[in-house]
């Protein structure tokens, strides 16, 4: 639920209780409460969380996504996405992991780039998914998409977004893909973006993913561009 839904990004998790009785060999549910659990790390308070989300809410009515085609509508998320975000290395900025830190203080980590990414493909009824894994061994998160061929292809707006240009080595590309300007020997999907769909280290169930397409789309049209 909160992968597929990057608004809830004010939720540390859902659960719930009921009561139930057998009568006559039939179950009846006689009480059921659910029970949402606010991110309290990041949030004071329910009403903190509200404001949150209704500013990303007005944010979103204001960012223009240009393009007709998949490639271009993508791309346009993806450059908005590296012309409005500056990566905090530091992890020390408050709403670094959701959409407010993305869309509204313009500061986040890849979370945050990925799942902005996801709801602004969302709005735009763009196929799009975050991926849950480990980048070059440590702990990351990127986009998976799906374009007219309907074939899945790799998109890592967060490791696109360099200090100076935009870079297009992690711009729909497949599981052969070499990356250049960062390693061109390494097979970019197999080696470095590992995706394990594991939310939580200690539980075992994981989310399953699309299987990526072999070919990057659109193999040289892209490689990097100053940023606006």
């Amino acid at each position: 639920l909160n992968e597929d839904n990057p608004m809830f990004f004010w939720s540390a998790g859902f659960g719930m209780s009921y009561g139930i009785t057998k009568t006559n060999g039939i179950y009846r549910i006689t009480s059921l409460t659910i029970k949402i659990n606010l991110n309290t790390s990041h949030f004071a308070d329910f009403a903190d969380a509200q404001a949150k989300v209704n500013a990303v809410a007005e944010k979103l009515e204001t960012i223009k996504v240009n393009g007709i085609s998949y490639h271009e509508r993508y791309k346009s998320i993806h450059d908005y996405l590296a012309n409005n975000i500056v990566y905090d290395s530091t992890i020390s900025e408050p709403n670094i992991f959701d959409v407010y830190g993305a869309l509204i203080n313009g500061v986040c980590v890849c979370e945050g780039y990925a799942e902005a990414f996801k709801l602004l493909c969302d709005r735009e009824g763009l196929p799009c998914i975050t991926v849950i894994g480990t980048g070059d061994g440590g702990a990351h998160k990127w986009n998976m998409v799906q374009m007219e061929d309907n074939e899945w292809y790799l998109l890592d707006a967060t490791w696109d977004d360099q200090s100076s240009n935009i870079y297009y080595s992690y711009f729909l590309i497949g599981s052969g893909t070499k990356a250049p300007f960062f390693n061109n020997s390494t097979v970019a999907d197999s080696t470095i973006h590992i995706p394990t769909g594991k939310m939580f280290s200690n539980v075992s169930t994981a989310l399953s993913y699309p299987t990526l397409s072999t070919d990057t789309y659109g193999v040289g049209i892209l490689r990097y561009g100053a940023k606006d």
